[in-house]
């Protein structure tokens, strides 16, 4: 018998209630067969990835994942950018790699596809905490208990005992389930945690 697959860190309802359905994009299964690396090719299309693009959120998706998926470079498929930092996945082994725009080279980003679509997750859902609106935002109790409800659930655990801050918080999840994705000093999630401890959307 085939070993069992790892449970994924996020499924398809969460990644629709955080980004919403209609921002959230798959692969074709024709076009997924490029994606040696199962988990990879599963998560792209049954789970997906979504663009904010328009939401000012820090995820682009590349604006056709069909088409990248028939113009493989390298083994990698892009996936789309952190601006403006290129993200893509390698085919065979589904580790997720990011280019700066500013390095001469890429690094990784994340271990796993999943691994990634789940710190979007949990950067977003931080995103009340730490805008530049955060104060008037969570003013609305409606909206204070939906975001922290969303955020108990994402870590796991009361978010304020995981940490006092947003960044404190995405730092100990990004530790939590991939500590190689701070590995390298050219990982675009120093940046992020940069931009989020200066309270920037």
């Amino acid at each position: 018998m085939p070993d069992p697959q790892p449970a994924l860190l996020v499924d398809r309802a969460t990644m629709a209630e955080v980004f919403g359905e209609a921002d959230l994009a798959t692969v074709g299964e024709v076009q997924a067969a490029v994606l040696t690396h199962a988990p990879t090719r599963g998560f792209l299309t049954r789970i997906g990835l979504p663009d904010q693009a328009d939401t000012q959120g820090w995820f682009h998706r590349a604006l056709d994942l069909d088409e990248e998926a028939g113009d493989v470079t390298d083994g990698r498929m892009c996936l789309g950018e952190i601006p403006y930092d290129s993200v893509d996945v390698d085919t065979a082994t589904g580790v997720v790699h990011v280019t700066p725009e500013d390095a001469d080279g890429s690094c990784v980003l994340n271990s796993s596809l999943d691994v990634f679509a789940y710190l979007l997750c949990v950067l977003e859902a931080e995103r009340p905490c730490y805008s530049g609106e955060a104060e008037q935002t969570l003013a609305d109790p409606v909206v204070r208990r939906r975001a922290e409800e969303l955020l108990d659930r994402l870590h796991g655990a009361p978010h304020a005992s995981v940490g006092p801050t947003p960044q404190a918080r995405l730092r100990a999840a990004i530790e939590r389930v991939d500590p190689a994705a701070l590995a390298h000093p050219d990982s675009t999630w120093h940046r992020v945690l940069e931009l989020v401890t200066d309270g920037i959307a």
